[in-house]
């Protein structure tokens, strides 16, 4: 089977994962360019190797696209792809120095159709999208396969937050 190592920024989150053999780190996907190179250190320190990276982190910001403020906006943006772009990042010479390694990284079917009231949600899971299809190109030669999954915004367990505008 797989050796699993489950990551929440609140490890309590993570439920039983350890009592059924997952190892639990904690990851906050906002952090710093060093400590997450810090974490990708430590976690492959687990067990010598990583062979998956499944980027999952995210949240969605509920509303109408004029009434999401721009802060609001910038801080999907940054979680949902910039910090998926740097936590990628900080795992993949340890990919291509093993020339093998897969991605998977999770967008939304919303960006094949429009859903009113989750707009910049939506763009950022396009934006997902077009980073894991330029990867899938730009890191072929050294092994490493993307796999992306479109999943249901509508039944996502993604936290959705309001906006008070």
């Amino acid at each position: 089977g797989f050796r699993v190592i489950a990551t929440a920024r609140r490890l309590e989150t993570l439920g039983d994962l350890e009592h059924r053999g997952a190892r639990v780190l904690s990851l906050d996907v906002t952090s710093s360019a060093p400590d997450l190179a810090t974490f990708a250190e430590k976690a492959i320190a687990v067990y010598g190797q990583v062979d998956y990276l499944v980027n999952n982190a995210g949240f969605a910001q509920s509303g109408a696209i004029e009434e999401v403020s721009p802060e609001e906006a910038l801080a999907q943006f940054n979680t949902n792809v910039l910090d998926l772009v740097s936590t990628t990042n900080v795992f993949l010479p340890h990919f291509r120095s093993r020339r093998t390694g897969t991605l998977v990284n999770f967008s939304s079917e919303a960006t094949c159709t429009a859903i009113p009231g989750i707009g910049i949600h939506t763009a950022t899971k396009a934006a997902v999208e077009a980073i894991s299809d330029t990867w899938a190109h730009e890191l072929a030669e050294y092994g490493i396969r993307l796999i992306s999954i479109q999943v249901d915004s509508l039944s996502s367990s993604a936290p959705v937050f309001h906006s008070d505008a």
